[in-house]
């Protein structure tokens, strides 16, 4: 009996000493808070004071763009388009031509198709054409039907298109009649050719600019513009003659101009 109320009065101690703590815990946690609560204020204090400093050196740079930009402006620039173009002899040429085989049979196309070649090599190489120079671009064989009363194989073809130079132009005529009296079919082509065709062509260039810089003096009164950038544009060279050579033409006759064009764009200050 002595012994239970012994327990009993330990047990009571033990929750009045639990009682006491938890309130000096509580005290000390809600005087912490405070103490954050206060330090957030002041934090804030301080950052909005120097966002507000900020804020107020910020229009010192902005002016110094803005007057930037207002020099800039200030300055007038202008872009013109300059053009020139020049024909040219040529001093080469470079023809184009065609064999054109038809038999029942495709081999016999091909061997047919491949002897009148080399009749034609042999009779260009006869008459003045280097060997090196005829180049055989392009083989094609194939099936022909005649669709008038169904689908009835004819034969088969065979194409072969081949070049050759010509730099003794005024035999230009020459050698095209040899090339179609020993097996050409067709003469698909004629490339006339500039050996200093990228002297010229700087030439031409430069005229352009001047091009340019005549039309922007008109156009503003004076020449002391200055030039502040210079952009090449797409050119092009016209250099090809397509004729019928069935016709009885003068060697002169076959001879065309080449024409070289050259355009800039100029921006001038």
């Amino acid at each position: 009996m002595k012994i239970r109320n012994i327990t009993i009065m330990i047990m009571v101690i033990l929750i009045l000493l639990g009682a006491f703590f938890g309130s000096m815990l509580i005290t000390h946690t809600t005087q912490a808070e405070e103490v954050v609560e206060y330090t957030d204020s002041s934090s804030v204090t301080s950052q909005t004071a120097n966002q507000t400093t900020a804020v107020e050196t910020q229009p010192v740079d902005d002016i110094a763009s803005t007057e930037a930009e207002k020099d800039f402006c200030d300055e007038m620039c202008i872009c013109i388009i300059g053009n020139a173009k020049k024909s040219l002899t040529p001093d080469s040429a470079v023809v184009t031509a065609v064999i054109e085989t038809l038999d029942a049979d495709i081999k016999n196309a091909k061997d047919k198709n491949f002897q009148q070649f080399n009749n034609v090599l042999a009779a260009l190489n006869d008459s003045g054409i280097d060997s090196q120079s005829i180049v055989i671009e392009s083989y094609t064989s194939y099936p022909s039907y005649d669709y008038t009363s169904g689908k009835t194989l004819v034969g088969y073809y065979s194409i072969t298109s081949f070049t050759f130079e010509v730099s003794d132009l005024d035999n230009l005529k020459k050698y095209i009649d040899v090339a179609t009296e020993n097996g050409v079919s067709s003469i698909r082509s004629l490339n006339y050719k500039v050996s200093n065709l990228e002297e010229e062509y700087s030439n031409v260039l430069m005229s352009a600019l001047e091009n340019a810089k005549e039309k922007a003096a008109k156009l503003l009164g004076r020449d002391d513009l200055k030039v502040c950038n210079i952009k090449e544009e797409s050119v092009y060279y016209s250099n090809s003659l397509y004729r019928s050579f069935a016709e009885e033409l003068s060697s002169s006759a076959l001879v065309g101009k080449l024409e070289v064009q050259a355009k800039v764009l100029v921006e001038f200050q």
